[in-house]
């Protein structure tokens, strides 16, 4: 089994480790131009971003080739899926790529913007957790096939959250963790100001605002001065998943 995998906070990447199998992050399968994908069983597992597929799993999904017996799509989500499943087989359909199984798990939700980390933590209760992780193991283990409807819904992916990132240059030590974090490789550090900069390529993943061990990057009108990083994901696993540097 392979399972292709979207990580800026290490959610995701903590339910492919728990599927088991291969994983493959889809940031480091662009990197290396590996748009063709072949096993018996294939996954693709993803965060929720405000209610859609995250832009570089989208790019992604629109050209690589899947070919497999049994594909599934899990999304990780704090507040709602929306209709993201439906969104991802509808994207593959138009490929002729059948999903067969899809499924959503509740974790932390890390949208500074909306929600402050530390009552986001207390929100989720671990038994629900893991019975909900249980229940997706054996479906997949089992070849569920429970695919959502790929036929036109009338629904439209909802606009995407674009906020610029800020940085705080006084605070910041330039320790780099944000350029190695950053799937896009938005992020530089200008040495002829001696300051962070972005480029325009930002995915407002916020990996890097999470990942920031200054609290120097934000966005005006956060609502959380708490950071987040999965407790079972270490920060190094997150930068080995999506640094294109």
């Amino acid at each position: 089994m392979k399972i292709l995998y979207f990580t800026a906070t290490g959610n995701s990447l903590h339910i492919a480790k728990e599927l088991g199998g291969e994983l493959l992050s889809i940031p480091q399968l662009i990197r290396n131009g590996k748009y063709q994908i072949e096993d018996e069983e294939i996954g693709i597992v993803f965060p929720t971003h405000n209610g859609d597929l995250p832009e570089i799993v989208e790019e992604y999904l629109s050209i690589v080739d899947l070919k497999c017996d049994y594909l599934f799509a899990i999304a990780t989500y704090g507040n709602t899926p929306s209709n993201v499943l439906n969104r991802i087989c509808k994207l593959l359909i138009t490929r002729e790529i059948q999903v067969n199984y899809t499924n959503g798990i509740r974790m932390v939700n890390n949208h500074v913007r909306f929600f402050d980390m530390k009552y986001s933590r207390k929100s989720i209760n671990s038994d629900e957790f893991n019975i909900s992780l249980n229940i997706i193991k054996e479906d997949i283990a089992n070849h569920k096939d429970n695919r959502y409807t790929t036929t036109n819904t009338g629904y439209e992916s909802l606009k995407r959250y674009k906020r610029k990132l800020l940085i705080d240059n006084e605070s910041c030590n330039q320790c780099t963790i944000c350029t190695l974090v950053c799937p896009s490789l938005n992020i530089y550090i200008d040495t002829d100001y001696d300051e962070v900069k972005f480029f325009d390529e930002c995915t407002t993943c916020f990996a890097c605002l999470h990942a920031c061990p200054q609290n120097s990057i934000f966005i005006p009108d956060q609502q959380s001065e708490t950071h987040y990083i999965n407790p079972n994901i270490k920060l190094g696993e997150i930068i080995r998943s999506n640094r294109q540097l």
